[in-house]
């Protein structure tokens, strides 16, 4: 059987096509036996809505455009389960892009998901600037941006803050007083955080502050495995040693770069990872690390993000959602 169109169908049951598109859409404003006799028009001849004229004629879809640095990541992947599960259930379409950890790719990627017309887009952000004046809903993931005050847009990060403190404090009730930083990025907001975290629980530990503990613009486990010459090179390897990492793949690195050195025997030092990822159940010796809710921070961000997609049409609409999760510190070993 040919699938009817809308205005066919309104000419079917005697009616006007805005009537048929009430029935449709279960409005209250029509009679109930038109409604059902519209309903059941369209379910005789096959009607179905077309949803890409639909598209075209209020000039968005039923897609939501995700922004992810890297997608291959796994900390990343549980973000985007949290968003496509939550999509999926509302009958929305998921678009992922790449923007390589790039402000320049990140511009082109929104460019790229405005001309899409989506509904709305949930980012991992980098530069707060690409974001003014984009014209849908934006919801924030995992960290704030840098370039400004991201106070007037809505966000669902970790505390990052509290996460590397938790870790820190954790090393130093552990009787460990040497404790390195190998951190991320200067560019990622994260980084600050943590840093300023880790700072925070020193000084409230009573052990001073030394710039020269902490190791910068990391991210991967090459990084890490590379990042452990350089704090033995600066480690009095006769105290016990404390390694704080920026993220559970910099830890393996560490981890691996360990094995490979006679000060590793005999328990003197330890290893804290961030993220607590599920490969780390299977790494030997157990790493503990700070878990954050990434799948939670998917499903949240998106079930408000569809709120807002809804509620942004309504006139002085103007709240904002500020979230902020509470890491936990997973001690193994």
């Amino acid at each position: 059987m040919s699938q009817i169109s809308m205005k066919a169908l309104a000419q079917l049951a005697g009616v006007s096509v805005a009537t048929v598109s009430k029935a449709l859409q279960d409005k209250d404003d029509i009679g109930e036996e038109t409604k059902k006799r519209i309903q059941e028009l369209a379910r005789e001849h096959n009607y179905a809505p077309n949803h890409i004229a639909r598209s075209l004629r209020i000039r968005t879809t039923n897609v939501l455009g995700v922004l992810i640095p890297d997608n291959s990541d796994l900390y990343f992947a549980r973000i985007i389960k949290g968003i496509e599960d939550v999509a999926r259930k509302n009958d929305y379409a998921v678009i992922v892009l790449n923007t390589n950890e790039s402000s320049e790719e990140e511009q082109e990627c929104i460019s790229t998901l405005k001309g899409l017309m989506v509904a709305g887009i949930l980012s991992v952000p980098i530069d707060i600037s690409n974001y003014r004046n984009v014209g849908i809903p934006v919801m924030l993931l995992a960290r704030l941006p840098r370039g400004g005050d991201p106070h007037d847009m809505h966000y669902v990060v970790n505390d990052d803050y509290k996460g590397a403190y938790m870790a820190t404090e954790h090393l130093i009730e552990s009787g460990f007083e040497q404790i390195f930083f190998v951190n991320g990025p200067k560019n990622i907001m994260a980084s600050d955080s943590r840093m300023k975290g880790y700072r925070g629980a020193l000084e409230a530990g009573g052990i001073k502050f030394d710039s020269s503990k902490v190791l910068p613009g990391h991210t991967t486990m090459e990084d890490g495995f590379n990042a452990l010459e350089k704090v033995m090179k600066l480690a009095d390897t006769e105290q016990p040693l404390g390694i704080l990492c920026f993220t559970d793949y910099i830890a393996i690195g560490v981890l691996a770069a360990l094995k490979t050195k006679e000060t590793a025997e005999g328990g003197q030092i330890r290893v804290v990872g961030y993220d607590d990822l599920e490969l780390l159940n299977y790494i030997l010796p157990p790493i503990s690390s700070v878990k954050q809710a990434r799948y939670q921070m998917g499903v949240m961000g998106t079930e408000i993000l569809l709120g807002i997609i809804v509620n942004s049409e309504k006139e002085g609409f103007t709240s904002r959602h500020h979230i902020t999760l509470e890491p936990q510190l997973v001690v193994r070993g």
